[in-house]
């Protein structure tokens, strides 16, 4: 599986910290995942991150005016930490990137600057009703380069919480924009590609066992142990002893 992830993803979670991306780390390790941020994509995450960081120092500061000397002296600590943590965030992030095991793309997306233009003047998607989109335009065409070149090896999903860009809502549903679904068919890749708004809709591959896969002569049923410990507030033990399943590494619950 391949993921394309837009500047938003990392906009979301600057440091991406949690489970979704300690399980992509594992899964990449694996050789079950790629991960992939094109590298406009990251430098607009990085300028969002700054202008953020500026925007915290500025609030910081005006509070300053209503404060004792010693809280006001702390308080521009931490103005001045924000701005410094906005310059180190280029450095902090591409490091982040390296130890989950993201690649970053250093291909440029190369429209025709001719289709650019006549899909923003006749509000094509990407493009917005005012005719906005280019950056939107950008990450769309990394994710069409991406698919086209490696749809047939794994699925494509592209991730952007960007709904006015790509999606469209019809019958209560939400979908890509039937004008992306075109440049997906322009490129062959209408059944090997697919749009998702969070990693959180993302399955990372891995093994993943069900109730109905396990021996009846085991020690039972693993959702019925999963339930009782949950009912009675006790920790739930999922090592290969007490769940029955054998020959595995890990285990680790993934949905209750």
């Amino acid at each position: 599986m391949l993921l394309v992830l837009d500047a938003n993803v990392i906009v979301s979670n600057p440091m991406l910290r949690g489970v979704f991306w300690d399980t992509a780390a594992e899964a990449i390790a694996g050789d079950r995942l790629r991960v992939v941020i094109p590298r406009i994509a990251l430098k607009e995450a990085i300028a969002v991150y700054g202008r953020t960081r500026e925007a915290t120092a500025v609030s910081i500061r005006k509070e300053k005016r209503k404060t004792s000397e010693a809280v006001s002296k702390l308080l521009e600590v931490a103005a001045s930490e924000a701005l410094a943590e906005a310059s180190r965030y280029k450095k902090l992030i591409r490091a982040r990137c390296q130890e989950i095991g993201i690649d970053i793309s250093s291909t440029l997306p190369k429209p025709h600057h001719a289709e650019l233009a006549r899909r923003a003047i006749k509000r094509i998607r990407p493009f917005g009703d005012s005719g906005s989109g280019y950056r939107d335009a950008l990450h769309w065409w990394s994710a069409l380069d991406l698919a086209e070149f490696t749809w047939e090896e794994q699925d494509i999903i592209f991730v952007s919480s960007d709904v006015s860009a790509y999606g469209l809502r019809r019958d209560g549903e939400l979908r890509l924009h039937p004008d992306l679904e075109r440049d997906l068919e322009a490129r062959g890749v209408d059944h090997g590609c697919k749009w998702v708004t969070s990693v959180a809709d993302v399955d990372v591959p891995g093994v993943f066992l069900d109730e109905g896969e396990h021996d009846e002569e085991g020690p039972g049923d693993l959702g019925f142990l999963v339930l009782s410990h949950v009912l009675n507030g006790e920790p739930l033990p999922l090592d290969s002893r007490t769940t029955g399943i054998e020959d595995v590494d890990a285990i680790r619950l993934v949905n209750a």
